[in-house]
């Protein structure tokens, strides 16, 4: 069996799923983000494969790694690789050398931080197809903010929405739509219509009520963010009204991303770090500790948001 792992909040994801279907056509499809949880639940899904059939292909696209995830991960593979068995890891983010020399013993590991995942992926699977070199182009228009399609916005738009109702299902039917060409329809106009009406009212919410802070010399904006709005939109648009350096968005269950203006040296993935988190030098994302998540109490994340700031804005 062939199967693809990859990531579901952004279009560099969904795109890579697109990709390898349309290579295959065949496969399974598996949406996931970033965490242990995650992590552990990939596993549980390559296991049960795994015990069922024979000659099978993973590919785990567009998901960075931390040392945690890394342990978990490492330890995983071991148990259910085979010579009938094949992991390839296509990624974009930051790994540390380390981890890059350890997964190279045991699993294919492609790691280019000038590309997206998609790109990565066409190369490996789908080279010379028009779809495939048009899917990757848009998913790297998506990832660098290149704004060289209208199309791209409108498909980050779904791709958000989809996430805030957690209908995985639909994304899974947009990565083959995708596959096959088709880029929009009369559903997925219906569908941005009622979403933006919805996500421009928390736009303004969020730009009422976000947190100026300064620290280390850095200005900070921080803001909890409402799931309607994507993440990187929301940093963009704190970065931008606030004119800060740095610019974090949290979310009600805890998780948090983390952008530099573009005028700033900031490493974002070394701040997200502190967090349990990584991602690119200029965005990056985290998690608070569940603990803290758990009592609701919003200035209590900013105050602790602003602690680790204190130590990790000297080491970024």
């Amino acid at each position: 069996m062939k199967a693809i792992f990859t990531h579901r909040k952004d279009l560099d994801g969904i795109a890579c799923a697109a990709i390898f279907k349309r290579a295959y056509n065949d496969v399974k499809i598996f949406l996931l983000d970033y965490g242990e949880e995650e992590a552990l639940q990939m596993l549980n899904h390559m296991e049960e494969i795994a015990k069922n059939d024979d000659n099978n292909l993973f590919v785990i696209s567009d998901i960075g790694i931390n040392k945690p995830v890394a342990n978990l991960l490492y330890e995983g593979f071991r148990k259910i690789i085979s010579s009938t068995l094949k992991i390839c890891w296509f990624d974009h983010h930051v790994w540390p050398d380390e981890l890059k020399i350890k997964f190279n013993d045991i699993i294919e590991l492609s790691i280019e931080t000038d590309k997206c995942a998609s790109e990565i992926v066409a190369d490996e699977f789908c080279k010379s197809d028009e779809i495939c070199e048009l899917l990757s182009s848009i998913a790297r228009d998506s990832d660098f903010k290149l704004n060289k399609y209208k199309i791209t916005e409108l498909l980050d738009d779904i791709i958000a929405y989809y996430n805030y109702t957690h209908d995985y299902e639909k994304l899974k039917d947009l990565a083959s739509k995708l596959a096959q060409g088709i880029l929009w329809d009369a559903n997925s106009q219906r569908i941005w219509d009622n979403y933006i009406l919805e996500r421009n009212k928390a736009i303004e919410e969020l730009k009422r009520n976000y947190k100026k802070l300064s620290i280390n010399s850095k200005v900070v904006a921080i803001s909890i963010v409402n799931d309607i709005i994507p993440s990187s939109m929301a940093v963009n648009i704190l970065l931008k009204e606030s004119k800060s350096d740095i610019a974090i968005a949290v979310r009600e269950r805890g998780t948090l991303t983390i952008m530099r203006n573009k005028d700033s040296n900031i490493e974002c993935n070394k701040i997200a770090e502190f967090f349990g988190g990584g991602g690119h030098p200029f965005i990056a994302g985290g998690k608070l500790p569940k603990d803290l998540v758990e009592k609701r109490d919003y200035d209590l994340w900013i105050n602790y948001i602003a602690d680790i700031l204190k130590n990790s804005l000297k080491s970024s």
